[in-house]
């Protein structure tokens, strides 16, 4: 029997036309998505290298497709970075810089400085110590070092430093804890005397701020050299006045400061961190 014959029907090709409104529309879709969930409009959150398109606080939490491809991968700074800005307020000799969102800081190239002498340094975040920093006196640097730990930055972080005189005697001690406690303690010692530190914020003294908590890494400042009879530094004295652990001070006129782990000790109830001066 004859096979029949099949007709292949022919496909017919339309041309297919744009629409050029809903393009638009899809645009303005994407453009608010962006806006609300990133706080960047499309142009930017595709293609700004910056992190954000300034260093107007207004911009801080900006997120693009680059910081979040970095934050997934590890490839890069991560989320909400931004430029960098600075600011300054006057009060009390001290310097507070604005610093922007997200960065990761790993290492200090260089730690701030004051002209003359400097105490202390920290991140204040919400008006407490979140991460010490080490000091140095403008021109008197060594080699880069590293953080005491990896710090992330949140937007409103300011850096709190203490610039002196270069006659200024204030004693500077600053520590970190096992639990992840930043905490700073000076005074000025007078004379031929026997001083006890006391916390820079709360005005309370070793025990009373760090008690059960361990002393993993710290170091101090001081501009007496040889005038300090307390082991060329600061003692960790328990509750019957017996040292149990210190830190040397360093002079940041003479060398840039940074934390040691050596002399640490758990702190108990009623301790002092004291410092003793021949004159």
């Amino acid at each position: 029997m004859a096979r029949r014959k099949s007709r292949r029907s022919t496909r017919r090709s339309t041309a297919k036309t744009v629409n050029v409104a809903g393009v638009l529309e899809a645009g303005l879709i994407a453009n608010a998505v962006t806006q609300g969930m990133f706080n960047a409009d499309l142009k930017t959150f595709f293609f700004n290298t910056d992190g954000g398109t300034g260093s107007r606080a207004a911009n801080l939490n900006q997120i693009t497709i680059r910081e979040i491809i970095a934050g997934v991968t590890g490839t890069g700074a991560g989320f909400g970075t931004t430029t960098r800005m600075d600011t300054t307020r006057p009060g009390s000799g001290t310097t507070y810089t604005t610093i922007g969102e997200g960065k990761v800081i790993t290492q200090i190239l260089q730690p701030p400085q004051a002209p003359n002498g400097i105490a202390w340094a920290y991140v204040n975040r919400r008006g407490a110590i979140q991460c010490i920093l080490p000091v140095a006196v403008a021109g008197v640097e060594s080699q880069p070092c590293p953080m005491p730990i990896n710090f992330v930055l949140q937007a409103g972080d300011t850096i709190q430093v203490m610039a002196n005189t270069s006659a200024d005697r204030e004693f500077a001690l600053s520590c970190i804890t096992n639990q992840g406690v930043h905490a700073i303690f000076s005074a000025t010692p007078a004379g031929a005397a026997d001083t006890s530190l006391t916390h820079i914020l709360s005005g309370q003294d070793l025990g009373s701020s760090l008690t059960g908590q361990a002393i993993v890494a710290h170091f101090a400042t001081s501009v007496d050299g040889a005038k300090l009879s307390s082991g060329g530094g600061v003692y960790y004295l328990n509750d019957r006045g017996l040292p149990m652990g210190g830190t040397v001070a360093t002079k940041p006129q003479n060398l840039q400061v940074k934390p040691n782990a050596t002399g640490g000790v758990v702190v108990g109830l009623n301790w002092q961190a004291r410092v003793t001066t021949s004159s």
